[in-house]
């Protein structure tokens, strides 16, 4: 249950993202080595540089109305199963969040 609020949370920041429109994937891959990556890119309009390393930081928010907690949350609920996330821009323009989970 918290793994899907975690996927969920990346999903709806996502969606936010992309108000005027755009394309959603979510697709797991295997990892290098072992394990798998369950991947969520869009193609919105990114997150910069300067700001992408402070996206997982409680109460850090781009947003209007928003409590900077939900990827501080999805962070600890990936790590509480054993995995990590990253943010990095997306080939293209927009945003991909990797959850890696070992095996």
């Amino acid at each position: 249950g918290l793994f899907r609020q975690a996927t969920i949370n990346l999903v709806r920041n996502a969606r936010e993202a992309m108000s005027d429109g755009g394309s959603l994937c979510v697709f797991v891959r295997a990892a290098s080595g072992r394990g798998v990556d369950v991947v969520i890119e869009d193609d919105g309009p990114g997150i910069p540089e300067g700001i992408r390393a402070s996206v997982f930081d409680p109460f850090f928010t781009t947003k209007q109305r928003g409590t900077g907690l939900g990827l501080a949350v999805t962070r600890e609920i990936v790590e509480a199963h054993g995995g990590t996330i990253a943010c990095e821009p997306r080939e293209g323009g927009g945003t991909r969040f990797v959850i890696h989970l070992g095996a």
